[in-house]
């Protein structure tokens, strides 16, 4: 007669441990399939002015936007200018904010104002407009301006900072008196993580007798390019869109030229600005077979292996009894 080392029932704690191993085992790898799955990225959320142009004493118009932004209850920002060459002068309600920025507004001092706006119940998601911003010509033709954000505060609805914020800064210039101009470029002047299959827009304006359209020569990258044009002579839109896709992280300069009806006409000084398109998303990491119906029959696969685990199992245990 043969004697085990073992005491009874340490065999089936044996096999009950091998069982408990199979299932932490199967049950790691799904999590760390998970875990390695690409994750979604959030857009970063952005103030941006726009860029303006005008003859001396003239105005422009420009957005004050936040972009990709989730949940915005208020906003606060102070923009500094040259004082010597603009000055603000409105900045009207046309706001998403259920409480526009004061206009004009009164919170000012050489060469800076303060724009706020607040939310009273439910937050603001996506592209926001704070408000549009009047800039009136107080320089020369040739003077240009920096239009800079500076001390922004963001919050949402709860009143919570949103950081991290991001700050795109806009430019103002004065133009010779009687030349086309251009404005309301997008991407703007400068814009940066701008998607690869962007449109191009920008408005060519003139304040006199109107653009003459036949002069409107656009290029892209030094290539002359073909946008659609819509509007009136006072008021061109110029709008692109690329056969193929920009690359990644890739610098694309835009030129404008342009000249008015005048006899003989003035033609503008080139306009000449650009933006960088977003850098390319980081490669997904592969996970075979853990996706959609591969993660079902994963799935399946364990249970029937742990079922039949089980069952083998019991039938050793019916067997020593």
């Amino acid at each position: 007669m043969k004697y085990s080392s073992k005491r009874p029932g340490t065999r089936r704690r044996d096999e009950n441990r091998k069982t408990a191993a199979t299932v932490f085992f199967a049950l790691s790898a799904l999590l760390l399939a998970a875990f390695l799955l690409p994750a979604t990225v959030a857009a970063a959320t952005t103030i941006e002015i726009g860029d303006g142009s005008a003859e001396p004493n003239g105005t422009a118009v420009v957005p004050l936007m936040i972009k990709d932004v989730t949940n915005a209850g208020s906003v606060e920002v102070n923009l500094t200018f040259d004082e010597t060459v603009v000055n603000v002068t409105g900045t009207d309600t046309s706001s998403d904010f259920d409480l526009p920025p004061q206009n004009p507004p009164t919170q000012r001092g050489p060469g800076w104002v303060v724009i706020n706006a607040m939310q009273f119940s439910t937050g603001l998601d996506g592209d926001v407009k704070i408000c549009d911003v009047t800039l009136q010509a107080k320089g020369v033709a040739g003077d240009t301006s920096p239009l800079e954000l500076t001390d922004v505060k963001l919050q949402d609805i709860g009143g919570t900072d949103i950081l991290p914020v991001f700050l795109s800064d806009g430019d103002f210039k004065i133009l010779e008196a009687g030349t086309p101009y251009t404005t309301g470029w997008d991407p703007a002047d400068g814009a940066t993580n701008v998607p690869t299959d962007t449109e191009i827009v920008v408005h060519v304006k003139d304040d006199g007798k109107g653009v003459d359209q036949s002069t409107i020569v656009m290029k892209v990258n030094g290539q002359v390019v073909t946008p659609t044009i819509t509007g009136t002579t006072a008021d061109y839109t110029l709008t692109y869109k690329p056969t193929t896709d920009f690359g990644y992280g890739q610098v694309v300069w835009v030129t404008v030229d342009a000249a008015d009806l005048n006899t003989p006409p003035n033609a503008m000084p080139q306009d000449k600005y650009s933006f960088t398109t977003s850098a390319k998303p980081p490669a997904p990491v592969a996970v075979p077979g853990l996706n959609g119906m591969g993660l079902a029959v994963v799935i399946s696969a364990l249970t029937v292996v742990l079922a039949s685990s089980a069952s083998r199992n019991a039938a050793k245990r019916r067997k020593k009894n």
